[in-house]
């Protein structure tokens, strides 16, 4: 009976021997050979019954001595159909622990997979993190985005601030109101009157009746141009205000951003660290899965498989000669035994006789002349 199966090529054959030859094993075979041998029972049957490994094969001989030939083929006829039917019960046995052992812990391995899958994407909807590279250039390049943004809203505001500032002191009214139409021609009317009343000055008297209206119109400008004057400023200032204002809302939202942005970027590497504990976290755990989902299909496929662990190789088969008794070899061994029991009788005898029988042995016996 040769093992076949690569799964038991570290078989231990003294164990094994040990359990075929056990009595739990022959029991179960006995009482059919008992129907046609009664007198055979398991202490006879196992003193009678050799069972060996062959060599430093993987073939284990199993042998039977009887001086019933019948007996003989019988015994081991029903010996081959048990082992092999104990080897097939045996690896089915094996296949189906194995299945029940696999199929026990996918349950956890997937529902590992899971959590560590949603533990990924979870991390990464709440970081926006997909690849740690690629994260560090976008930072990078969002730095320096803001960076620019911020740079032209300050030089904007400084502008601002400047021109600002220039309208609270008197020559910077004067500057801004040399762009105000309506000023322009106030003044320009302004001066127009006086020059005509200084013209008139000269041929008129001061309390001439046209005098007095011309200085009445130029009396009558002056509030106007005043009123202008504080309305223009007053509207420059508002709009330079508002400009302040509605540069510096986002001067501050950039500030912070920028602020979030650099905090982040510090941040990045322990969160590239997280991100990659829970990539490898992920990838052994479908790696687990993967492994037992193909041990699955190799148990199953070997469950599904008809062929017999171990095979017949020689089919059982009874001597042409008797092991016992063996003429021939009695009678060589009965020679060779009389032969050397001869010689060992002569050599005694020879050794007890004290009788000299010439007088050169009583010369090399006395040392005597």
């Amino acid at each position: 009976v040769p093992d076949g199966s690569n799964s038991q090529s570290g078989l231990e054959y003294s164990s094994q021997i040990q359990v075929l030859i056990s009595e739990e094993l022959i029991m179960e075979v006995l009482p059919k050979l008992q129907s046609s041998y009664p007198q055979l029972t398991y202490p006879s049957l196992v003193n009678s019954l050799t069972v060996r490994r062959f060599g430093e094969t993987k073939i284990i001989e199993v042998s039977y001595k009887s001086a019933d030939r019948e007996q003989i083929k019988s015994v081991l006829e029903s010996l081959s159909r048990f082992y092999l039917k104990y080897s097939l019960e045996k690896r089915k046995t094996k296949l189906n622990q194995g299945l029940a052992f696999v199929d026990q812990q996918l349950p956890a391995i997937k529902a590992r997979v899971n959590q560590y899958q949603q533990q990924l994407q979870k991390f990464r909807q709440k970081y926006e993190f997909v690849n740690p590279e690629d994260q560090s250039g976008s930072l990078v390049a969002q730095i320096q985005d803001l960076k620019a943004q911020r740079s032209d809203l300050e030089q904007r505001l400084a502008v601002a601030r400047a021109s600002y500032s220039t309208l609270l002191t008197p020559e910077g009214q004067r500057a801004i109101l040399n762009q105000a139409p309506i000023y322009g021609g106030l003044v320009s009317q302004l001066r127009q009157l006086e020059a005509q009343l200084s013209g008139e000055l000269v041929r008129l008297q001061s309390d001439n009746p046209y005098i007095q209206t011309l200085k009445e119109k130029r009396e009558s400008l002056l509030p106007l141009i005043e009123d202008e004057q504080k309305r223009y400023v007053g509207l420059r200032m508002a709009e330079i205000t508002n400009t302040i204002e509605m540069l510096e809302v986002p001067d501050r939202e950039i500030a912070r951003t920028q602020q979030e942005t650099k905090e982040r970027f510090q941040l990045l590497p322990i969160l590239a660290r997280q991100h990659t504990d829970l990539q490898r976290n992920l990838q052994l755990a479908n790696e687990s899965f993967n492994r037992f989902l193909e041990s699955r299909e190799i148990l199953l496929i070997e469950a599904a498989q008809t062929e017999i662990p171990w095979e017949i190789i020689q089919s059982p088969a009874t001597s042409q000669l008797p092991i016992l008794p063996n003429t021939q070899r009695d009678l060589t061994t009965g020679l060779f035994a009389s032969l050397a029991s001869g010689l060992g009788l002569a050599f005694l005898l020879e050794k007890l006789d004290n009788t000299y029988h010439s007088p050169t042995n009583l010369e090399q016996k006395t040392k005597l002349p």
